[in-house]
């Protein structure tokens, strides 16, 4: 799923996903499958470096055209935390700075890599060791040289602000060449490396403007320039014209304006004011009725995330967790509120073939409400309880919420429909909530084990209310181990998610974005339309209004 300003190519970071979304068949959604990104393995008994040498470049320009216009869109809310300083950087923030703070490469929708900042990178996974040999000739964009020191100070602040615990060390080994030291090598390393907190921003602004400034001036080496951000009203950014890739950007320009109705959004794009409309449930239909192009694509499942931690909570006792899947008519939702666009899911990504459990090997708690005050009567609850959902408005609809909160009430959980703003969302998922229930979204990636240390990192700095199945970290360090993502391995760690109710997943959504005529999204189709990459995108003559 998609806030737009995910271009977000955020954070994630360990990103990769896939699945080609087709603009020339308006009405018919991709149904490309997804690869599973593999790591080559040495076969020889003494540890041997891989080389990994990409040679995607970027496709000559056919139509001079292409260049010109500033891309407009349109995102709910703005971002929750500093745009520019990446060691305080959020995921919404991350991907707001995107366009300016680049990484290493980009993972594509087909499982290869698109070189950015690294040019190519040797993996020792016996040394546990990946050596990253840098593009040369790139200027921040204050003018000063990206290198390999700036990399490793940009590096070391993720590791003392406890964003990499991996990481074991940071060397230089000459000008444009660092090697990451890891405590343990796991199969996510790599793809981690495609963004979030390994974007790097200038050491030189930062020494001579301080820490206030760099929080709200992101300084990069990317395609885009950051220019302003006017607090929940846009953010605007201009074309880099000393960019390493001399064919890109297309575009002069880039806009987001912060509009917190969908309703609006969706006028302002009917009316052509922006280019892209990442639309929900509620909306899309109408927009396919009218015959908009649009691309669809993998999204991720939807959770409620209890306060399991906290002995005191109800939401520790695994029968009170129980109770509330089943009192939850995913059907319903899937049907009602998710207009047949979205998927029933009783366990996380059952889209996905990697970490899907078979039928039977988990237990499906299809909605039974008479069963559901049975299992709390069983817990010591048959009352219920009072608590409340705090919601990530920027990608979960409020009325799934309100939906769910009646229907908990209905088998005696009295709960309350909570929307925070942003930042205080973003508290409750960093510090903690008491006695309640977030409301997520986990987006989808391609390697599962990336999801699984994304969302629950073993140092708790994220869901820190949310209690980890026992034995749930040997299993999910198996997996990373693995060379090669190993199914068997990723559904052992999965299994002990579903079998403890760690998170109760709801639906599974995709993505769905429509575009006005004469803008091209190039960018979704090369990688992934969670993550829009503003410099593959370019607009007709006819759409720079």
């Amino acid at each position: 799923m998609r806030t737009i300003y995910y271009f977000l190519a955020i954070f994630i970071l360990l990103t990769t996903l896939l699945i080609l979304a087709c603009n020339s068949s308006p009405n018919t959604p991709a149904t490309t499958t997804t690869p599973a990104i593999t790591t080559t393995q040495a076969t020889s008994t003494t540890p041997v470096t891989t080389t990994t040498q990409t040679t995607t470049t970027t496709p000559a320009i056919q139509d001079s055209t292409k260049y010109g216009g500033v891309w407009k869109i349109a995102q709910n809310v703005g971002p929750s935390s500093p745009i520019g300083y990446v060691p305080e950087s959020a995921n919404d923030a991350m991907a707001a700075a995107s366009p300016v703070l680049e990484s290493m490469f980009r993972v594509q929708r087909d499982g290869t890599i698109y070189p950015k900042l690294a040019t190519s990178w040797d993996i020792d996974s016996k040394a546990k060791t990946i050596t990253f040999h840098l593009r040369k000739g790139v200027k921040f964009h204050d003018g000063s040289d990206f290198n390999a020191s700036v990399v490793k100070w940009c590096w070391d602040l993720i590791v003392a602000a406890k964003k990499a615990p991996n990481i074991d060390s940071i060397n230089v080994l000459d000008d444009y060449t660092v090697r990451v030291n890891f405590k343990a090598f796991q199969n996510t390393d790599v793809t981690a490396f495609d963004g979030g907190f390994y974007a790097i921003f200038s050491k030189a602004s930062f020494d001579k403007n301080g820490i206030e400034y760099t929080r709200t001036h992101p300084i990069g080496t990317g395609p885009f320039i950051f220019k302003e951000y006017i607090r929940d009203s846009k953010i605007t950014y201009t074309r880099n014209p000393n960019y390493w890739d001399p064919k890109l950007p297309y575009l002069d320009g880039l806009e987001i304006n912060i509009v917190a109705e969908e309703t609006v959004r969706m006028l302002l794009f009917e009316r052509g004011d922006i280019h892209m409309f990442n639309a929900s449930v509620q909306v899309a239909p109408e927009l396919l009725k009218k015959n908009y192009n649009y691309a669809t694509d993998t999204g991720g499942t939807l959770v409620l995330v209890p306060d399991s931690a906290n002995a005191d909570s109800p939401l520790a006792n695994i029968k009170v967790r129980q109770a509330i899947s089943y009192a939850i008519d995913r059907e319903a939702i899937a049907q009602g509120i998710g207009a047949g666009l979205m998927s029933p899911a009783y366990q996380l990504y059952p889209g996905n073939p990697i970490c899907a459990l078979p039928e039977g090997q988990y237990l499906k708690t299809e909605y039974n409400p008479a069963k559901a005050k049975q299992l709390l009567a069983e817990a010591g609850y048959p009352n219920g309880f009072k608590t409340s959902i705090h919601t990530f408005i920027q990608v979960v609809n409020r009325d799934f919420i309100t939906a769910i909160s009646k229907m908990l009430a209905d088998v005696g959980i009295k709960c309350d429909a909570d929307f925070p703003e942003a930042g205080k969302y973003q508290e409750y998922r960093t510090k903690g909530w008491n006695n309640s229930m977030l409301a997520h979204g986990l987006m989808y990636l391609a390697n599962p084990n990336a999801i699984a240390t994304w969302y629950l990192p073993q140092n708790n700095i994220t869901f820190p209310s949310l209690k980890r199945p026992d034995g749930f970290y040997d299993l999910l360090n198996a997996s990373l181990a693995s060379p090669t993502v190993d199914p068997a391995k990723v559904q052992a760690a999965y299994k002990a998610l579903a079998d403890d109710f760690t998170m109760i997943p709801y639906v599974e959504d995709r993505v769905r974005v429509f575009y006005v005529k004469g803008a091209h999204d190039d960018g979704g189709q090369k990688f992934h339309l969670s993550f829009f990459v503003p410099e593959f995108a370019w607009l007709e003559p006819e759409a720079r209004k």
